[in-house]
């Protein structure tokens, strides 16, 4: 299995997990939900930044999710393949909150 790893800019902490979840649950039902797989594996509460793995083949399915959702929860900075250079684009922001 391969994984792209997103580098969000959450809007609130609270549920981020869940609430990534429904958004593809409610747009895709089961079957996208299974092929996406998204998972929290990184979250920075102080600074609002989260990572967001995902199956390569789903990875389409959760922006689309995302941006259809009813409130707005998170936005995209960057995708990546790796863990690591998503750590690393983290780091590199330190802690400048980009302005969209």
């Amino acid at each position: 299995m391969t994984y792209r790893y997103i580098v969000l800019r959450m809007q609130e902490a609270a549920n981020l997990s869940s609430e990534i979840t429904n958004s593809v649950l409610e747009l895709w039902g089961v079957k996208g939900l299974a092929d996406a797989m998204p998972e929290v594996v990184h979250l920075d509460s102080a600074n609002g930044i989260a990572i967001l793995r995902v199956k390569r083949e789903g990875m389409h399915l959760v922006r689309a999710a995302l941006a259809a959702y009813r409130k707005q929860l998170a936005i995209i900075l960057k995708v990546t393949g790796s863990y690591k250079k998503a750590l690393r684009l983290i780091e590199s922001m330190g802690s400048k909150k980009p302005t969209f």
